[in-house]
């Protein structure tokens, strides 16, 4: 069975390279947008990454609330801002 933080890390980390490669290569709508939530995306999975491997060997038990309090509201909105921004065509120049 695969560790939750695990899911999350590569969640993150999936849909935040797939937004970066999208502002890069494919003109959204809202380019600003999809760039904040590969930011988004890529701080949940960083900060994840540090918790999942340096915080939580040196502690006894450790109880996650961040996980519900910060990173799935962080992840969520990186994915409906990334979404958001891709949704509809970019006007034409002129």
């Amino acid at each position: 069975m695969v560790p939750a933080q695990d899911v999350l890390i590569a969640t993150s980390l999936i849909l935040a390279s797939a937004f970066l490669w999208g502002y890069l290569k494919w003109r959204a709508r809202q380019p600003i947008l999809l760039l904040v939530g590969a930011i988004m995306l890529g701080a949940a999975a960083g900060y994840e990454t540090y918790m999942h491997f340096v915080w939580e060997p040196t502690v006894h038990a450790p109880i996650r609330l961040d996980v519900f309090v910060l990173e799935l509201p962080l992840m969520l909105l990186g994915v409906v801002l990334g979404v958001c921004s891709m949704i509809g065509r970019k006007a034409p120049p002129g």
